[in-house]
């Protein structure tokens, strides 16, 4: 792995100097006199990326924006904001960069009455990425705007970066790395200590199960039947109807919706959860309430033993099969699950990650492949059980999916590789499609 992988993942009790600085300016200084000289050096450029950054280009379609564009769509921001005055905080957040000074976001937009947490750390994790690619290779001059949620939705006339983008429509969004991935500190507190994890839990002294833990994070007010689009009888785009006008505060159905017991088996994670009762291969649990629930509905579910504590991720490790499931918007486990040695059941939803494939577009493949690198489960969870006890049934073909999904991860998810990934993107974003 490259020097940025080792200078932000050096373990306690190696070498420090690296990454124990709460400054980004320590940051830079430290990434400048250890890492510089090595990661100028790199010159590997892979097949798989340039291939995932065209394909992911291809919506711009040979496009190119100005200032005045850009400057048009963000008056066009300022005016929702303006007509709800402090509720609205999951609008794009402009980033620029001129003669290679980072002009940030203005961190104030992503604050609501609604959500008065948010710092716009999704937003922030890709600037400290771009300032680190920064010190050692000179940013060309950008405009961008970042989405601060992972519910994007809606076309709009610039193109607008995300950790997750819709199917259809699929409009000008660009996919990125998840936040995990691209803020150091983050990337280094998931991923550091999976190494030393794998190495205590090899294959066959593993359990045989599906584990998940995890919260009622999905939203119940969905327009589409979860069948239905998993049969193609419905477009995705149905299930992500009212995300434009929730974002832009013209409807409420995310705040105002409730899990109760009409509703709750509806969505992807209460199937999960309730598949989990009656199926031995797999043990799915509740470890807390994120949405808005009927308490009698959680007393139902901690009296029927669908609840349990929180565990840690070495923890989950002791298990063959994890799920990457859909949450408030698309699941970002599938890439610490690959580094950590699973087989990762996929789910299909309205959304698209990073490297992975668009099933509604032949064109996007994706890098990483179905039944190579994971095994993709429909939106509705109808072949859950069916692959789960296919994979049992083929112990050494479910080894070898975990192994070249563990070392595709090792090469390829680092933080280093995440870098060089950005550092592709921008600057053929720059050069091909900003007119500045």
């Amino acid at each position: 792995m490259g020097c940025l992988l080792t200078w932000l993942s050096a373990l306690p009790g190696g070498n420090e100097l690296c990454w124990n600085y709460p400054n980004f300016e320590d940051k830079v200084l430290t990434f400048e006199q250890c890492c510089s000289s090595q990661a100028a050096a790199k010159e590997c450029f892979r097949g798989w990326l340039e291939q995932d950054v065209d394909r992911e280009f291809d919506a711009l379609q040979g496009s190119r924006w100005t200032e005045e564009d850009f400057d048009a769509y963000e008056e066009e921001l300022r005016q929702y904001r303006d007509a709800r005055p402090g509720e609205l905080g999951y609008l794009p957040c402009r980033v620029r960069v001129r003669d290679g000074h980072l002009i940030p976001c203005n961190y104030s937009l992503c604050q609501s009455t609604v959500d008065p947490g948010n710092d716009c750390s999704y937003v922030r994790a890709v600037e400290v990425a771009l300032r680190i690619i920064g010190t050692h290779v000179p940013l060309p001059d950008l405009d961008m705007f970042i989405s601060p949620t992972n519910n994007d939705a809606g076309v709009d006339s610039i193109p607008v970066f995300t950790r997750s983008r819709p199917r259809d429509p699929r409009g000008l969004y660009i996919a990125l790395p998840f936040e995990f991935q691209l803020h150091p500190w983050q990337s280094r507190k998931s991923l550091a200590v999976l190494p030393k994890v794998v190495s205590k839990h090899p294959w066959k002294q593993r359990i045989g199960k599906l584990f998940w833990r995890g919260t009622n994070s999905n939203h119940v007010t969905n327009h589409c039947s979860l069948k239905e689009v998993s049969d193609g009888q419905a477009p995705w785009s149905l299930c992500m109807e009212g995300w434009q006008e929730s974002l832009v505060g013209e409807q409420d159905e995310w705040l105002a919706s409730s899990w109760n017991f009409s509703n709750w088996y509806k969505t992807p994670r209460g199937l999960l959860v309730l598949l989990g009762q009656h199926v031995p291969a797999m043990d799915a649990k509740w470890t807390g309430i994120s949405r808005k629930m009927d308490p009698d509905l959680w007393d139902y579910f901690e009296a029927e033993n669908m609840t349990a504590p929180k565990v840690k991720l070495s923890e989950q490790l002791i298990y063959k099969f994890g799920i990457n499931i859909e949450g408030t918007g698309t699941g970002d486990r599938i890439y610490w699950q690959m580094m950590g040695g699973q087989v990762v059941l996929n789910h299909e939803t309205p959304q698209v990650s990073w490297l992975l494939a668009d099933p509604s577009s032949p064109r996007r493949q994706g890098a990483l492949r179905p039944y190579e690198h994971y095994i993709p489960i429909r939106f509705d969870l109808a072949d859950l059980v069916d692959r789960l006890e296919w994979l049992q049934r083929n112990d050494e073909l479910a080894r070898s999916i975990a192994e070249s999904s563990q070392m595709f991860a090792e090469r390829h998810l680092g933080y280093d590789s995440i870098l060089f990934y950005l550092d592709r993107v921008i600057r053929r974003y720059a050069s091909e499609h900003l007119r500045l």
